[in-house]
């Protein structure tokens, strides 16, 4: 009588086991949503093909740094920002390497170092 109760709780722990797999299977499967992923090119405004570093920030922004300026994108258009000699606010060098945001959301960039 002992054995034919351990083997009744032995089948209880393994049912247990059985529908907690199951149910993490079913509940990843319902709330799964599908990735949808776009290709930028320079067709569509991107300042070169070739992206270095790529950063999301706090607002919802597409930051895409190229050796030919910074580029934003919005989830609508692109826009390229670059180095323009006679205004001072902007990027001192249209080579960006890498893009950065801090915790209160205030970016910093570096240019590509040439070695």
């Amino acid at each position: 009588m002992f054995r034919n109760e351990y083997t009744i709780k032995q089948k209880f722990q393994y049912s247990k086991i059985l529908f907690v797999f199951y149910s993490i299977i079913f509940c990843s499967s319902i709330y799964s949503q599908p990735i949808k992923f776009n290709h930028l090119s320079m067709k569509d405004g991107l300042s070169n093909n070739v992206v270095y570093s790529i950063l999301q920030d706090k607002r919802g922004f597409m930051w895409f740094t190229t050796n030919d300026g910074l580029n934003r994108y919005d989830g609508y258009s692109l826009k390229a920002f670059r180095n323009n000699p006679s205004y001072t606010n902007s990027i001192s060098d249209n080579s960006v390497w890498s893009i950065f945001e801090d915790s209160k959301g205030y970016m910093d960039w570096n240019k590509k170092r040439n070695y």
